[in-house]
């Protein structure tokens, strides 16, 4: 992945949605993803939620993990194949 913002972006409302629904407050949540291989800390997960951060693929991979979904379900609709293969690249 080049340096700077990712080609993805991740759908912060389907994201709480998600969450919530699961039943994780966001430290649960962040606790989970480090289980699923990646650590993240509650306020980022908050920051993912509302669009003000966009995650690395590895904790992309984490959240999908945790929440037991498939990536692309996190991801906003103009998604699209080459940005799922460069979450899977750079998640290895």
């Amino acid at each position: 992945m080049a340096h700077g913002r990712p080609s993805y972006s991740v759908n912060g409302d389907r994201l709480r949605a998600l969450r919530e629904s699961a039943g994780f407050s966001l430290k649960a949540f962040g606790e989970a993803c480090e289980r699923a291989g990646h650590g993240i800390d509650p306020s980022q997960v908050s920051r993912y939620e509302t669009g003000k951060h966009q995650p690395r693929p590895a904790a992309l991979k984490a959240m999908a993990k945790a929440l037991r979904v498939p990536v692309t379900q996190l991801l906003q609709e103009r998604y699209d194949e080459s940005s799922q293969q460069e979450c899977e690249e750079n998640a290895a």
